[in-house]
């Protein structure tokens, strides 16, 4: 049943299930209740709102339901590829002008020979930093669902906002690659 609801829709109402549907961890029992109810509640409605039901149309919602989930993963991911794009392309300027100092086990931070930080992060996705504040801030957007620009273009402004209320002086980078 839960696969007839996508990952989305069930965070937005405060009760993601990545994590459970990857194995990755099994929900509390109050959890998994709450999950429980609410996919109650949408098959209740879904069952009242018609005199018959018809065990078709709730397969025909399942793969509906999955199609939307598939195409949203594959958009996400050429999102991820544009975002390793730029943060590679960081990578190698650096490199290439022989900026690094140090780089955490993880990779994602590194301390320029100017004593900047350079942070590989969610939000913002890339932040270079000096004496614990945020000079420059750049998100990248790469996704390529024209219906879902709006929706991406102020999460990036979100992101840069916060940038700005850090550091009022902070450089604030939108890049957008295809």
């Amino acid at each position: 049943m839960l696969a007839m609801v996508s990952q989305k829709s069930m965070a937005r109402v405060g009760s993601g299930v990545t994590a459970y549907e990857q194995g990755i961890k099994v929900p509390e029992e109050e959890t998994a209740k709450q999950i429980a109810r609410h996919l109650n509640r949408i098959v209740s409605r879904l069952v009242e709102s018609d005199q018959q039901v018809n065990p078709r149309e709730l397969e025909l919602w399942r793969g509906m339901a999955a199609g939307t989930q598939a195409q949203g993963s594959w958009q996400n991911a050429k999102g991820q590829q544009a975002e390793l794009l730029v943060k590679g392309l960081v990578m190698q300027r650096l490199r290439d002008a022989d900026w690094l100092r140090q780089t955490t086990p993880d990779g994602t931070r590194f301390q320029l020979r100017d004593g900047r930080i350079v942070a590989f992060a969610d939000e913002p996705d890339i932040a270079f930093s000096k004496d614990n504040q945020i000079r420059a801030a750049v998100e990248v957007k790469g996704g390529i669902d024209p219906a879902g620009v709006l929706e991406r273009l102020g999460a990036a402004l979100k992101s840069l906002r916060r940038a700005r209320e850090q550091n009022p002086t902070a450089v604030t980078i939108l890049d957008c690659p295809k």
